[in-house]
């Protein structure tokens, strides 16, 4: 490994411990959230992956607590946006 390479490997850990310090943070942060505002929408826990969430408005963490009436709205709303999307990719 020449010296550029130990500079970058170095500079990629510490980037590593950074993004591994602030999700400590961004966790407790959320635990201690008393979560008093929040908005309906997807929440994708992976790529691909996404389903009607209560989303708090402070720390952005998906809680509990969504009724049926609130997703059935979420999932409308989603459905003719994607249609809305598609039929304007298409020109329709």
């Amino acid at each position: 490994m020449n010296s550029e390479h130990k500079k970058i490997k170095k500079l990629v850990t510490e980037l590593y411990d950074i993004i591994k310090e602030a999700t400590i943070k961004l966790e407790d942060i959320r635990k201690n959230c008393d979560h008093p505002e929040f908005t309906v929408e997807m929440f994708s826990w992976r790529v691909g992956s996404y389903y009607p969430s209560r989303i708090c408005s402070i720390c952005e963490s998906s809680i509990t607590g969504i009724t049926k009436e609130e997703e059935q709205d979420c999932w409308d709303k989603h459905t003719k946006e994607s249609k809305m999307y598609i039929s304007s990719s298409y020109g329709k």
